[in-house]
């Protein structure tokens, strides 16, 4: 069977014309004109000013997201006080450096090739997973339209990594820790942190708590170094299980089983019933 395309069938679809739509409040005018938006609003203070351009920026996508088919995402934020323009960009950002050369960067790709022995099988499915979870913090900050964007998924999975490897306990990670020659400070300073902020706050549960500028800045700032201690970590274990210097928490039998094995059952029959009813129609 041959789809013919449009070209083929001599149609020509028009393409829309760009959106040209605008709303006013009493002291503030939005306009969309193509994929860009317009605001003018006379504020009082900076504070005013900076909370309009933190909706218009972070807010309405999450407007427009629940209408269109693809998240928009907001490639740069302008604006004008009187006669004077600005870019409204981050205020502080700390950044690391890797200093390497080309020898390095081979030696670097040959060593990524040896460790794929150590993480075949099952016998080190858990350092395979936590090195999975580690790439997938490090894809969020990398793919996000912020360093911020995706902060919170960032915790959830460097977390991620620590159980993966040594378990569910805060105790029974800070032992395992310091087989790998961290002091009580390091695994204070480095680890747990990324654990209290998961359980505790708006990580891994749904949380409304509106916290301090001054809190917010500190976290950030640790959460941007956090990378290097946990590459550090994950090249500490790589190293003692290759050498036989370590023995992770072993799991033979990786199937479904039991009430996990009934949950899952269920599960697809109900995902089975979804996928059966029509879709892509709202309901509203």
């Amino acid at each position: 069977m041959r789809i013919l395309g449009s070209k083929e069938l001599n149609i020509t679809i028009p393409l829309f014309k760009p959106i040209q739509q605008s709303v006013e409040f009493a002291n503030l005018k939005m306009e969309m004109q193509g994929n860009k938006l317009y605001v003018t609003s006379r504020c009082q203070d900076i504070k005013i000013l900076d909370n309009l351009i933190i909706i218009c920026h972070y807010i309405l996508p999450i407007m427009l997201n629940l209408e269109f088919a693809e998240p928009p995402t907001v490639k740069y934020t302008r604006g004008r006080v009187g006669n004077t323009v600005f870019n409204w960009e981050l205020g502080t950002m700390m950044g690391n450096f890797d200093v390497t050369t080309e020898e390095n960067q081979e030696k670097r790709v040959a060593e990524s090739f040896m460790r794929l022995r150590v993480i075949s099988g099952i016998d080190n499915r858990r350092l395979a997973a936590a090195l999975y979870h580690f790439y997938i913090a490090r894809r969020l900050v990398e793919s996000g339209n912020s360093p911020y964007e995706f902060l919170a998924e960032y915790v959830l999975n460097l977390d991620k990594v620590l159980r993966v490897l040594f378990g569910e306990v805060r105790d029974s990670i800070r032992s395992e820790l310091k087989k790998f020659g961290y002091s009580d400070e390091d695994i204070e300073e480095r680890f747990m942190p990324i654990m209290i902020l998961r359980n505790e706050f708006d990580v891994g549960h749904v949380s409304l708590r509106i916290f301090k500028q001054n809190q917010l800045e500190v976290l950030y700032g640790y959460l941007e170094i956090s990378e290097l201690d946990f590459r550090d970590l994950l090249k500490r274990v790589f190293r003692k299980v290759e050498n036989g210097e370590y023995t992770l928490q072993q799991d033979p039998d990786l199937t479904l089983k039991g009430e996990e094995l009934r949950i899952m059952e269920r599960l697809i029959v109900t995902i089975k019933r979804r996928l059966s009813k029509p879709y892509g129609k709202s309901d509203s």
